[in-house]
């Protein structure tokens, strides 16, 4: 992304729309120092990190809300 492009929630809007419109588990690759960002809305580590083009990055996965 660049940079002038970050910092305007786009990225939330974006996952909010899957969340709501997938219903099976979700899996990423979150770079670690987004993480945090990524917990506060379900996701949880579920692997060892690792590098990616020389970057930190952190497996995570969120189930689906349960009704």
């Amino acid at each position: 992304t660049r940079t002038e492009a970050r910092g305007n929630g786009l990225a939330g809007v974006l996952l909010d729309h899957v969340h709501a419109t997938t219903p099976g588990p979700l899996v990423l690759d979150a770079q670690t120092h987004l993480v945090p960002w990524y917990a506060s809305l379900g996701y949880q580590r579920s692997g060892g990190e690792f590098l990616e083009d020389g970057i930190a990055h952190v497996p995570m996965a969120r189930e689906p809300a349960v009704d």
